[in-house]
C-alpha cells in the first residue's frame, strides 16, 4: 500500500498528513536518522494509527473522509483553520509521532 497524502481536499484513499520525503527532509535538518524508505513508511503508518486515535477540535469536514482533517470549526492560536487546511501543527506532530516510532518508544506496541 501506498502512500496517500491528504492535502485539505479529501484526497480520496488518504492514509496519512505527511510524505516520505516531507518526513526525511524535517528529519534530515534535525539531524534524525531513520532506516530504509520500505522501514520509514511502516513507521508512518503506525504513527498515524495513533495520530487518528486523538480526539481533535471541532468537526471533520465531511462524514465520509478517510481521515480526521480536514476539520471545520478549529482556531489555533485564536485564528480559524480553513476547512480545507491540514495545519503545520498537525504534521509537526506526526513527524514527531515518527520520530517516537524510530526510537522504539511508541504507545502502540505491545507490552510485554
Amino acid at each position: 500500500m501506498a502512500l496517500v497524502v491528504e492535502t485539505g481536499a479529501i484526497v480520496t484513499g488518504a492514509n496519512t498528513y505527511v510524505s516520505l520525503a516531507d518526513f526525511k527532509a524535517w528529519a534530515d535538518a534535525r539531524g534524525i536518522t531513520y532506516g530504509t524508505d520500505e522501514v520509514v513508511t511502516q513507521q508512518i503508518y503506525r504513527a498515524m494509527d495513533y495520530i487518528e486515535s486523538l480526539d481533535f477540535k471541532g468537526l471533520k469536514h465531511t462524514e465520509t473522509q478517510p481521515l480526521q482533517w480536514p476539520r471545520d470549526m478549529v482556531y489555533i492560536d485564536g485564528y480559524s483553520v480553513d476547512s480545507d487546511e491540514i495545519p503545520n501543527q498537525l504534521k509537526l506532530a506526526v513527524y514527531e509521532a515518527i520520530k517516537v516510532e524510530i526510537d522504539g518508544d511508541s504507545r502502540l506496541s505491545p507490552d510485554e
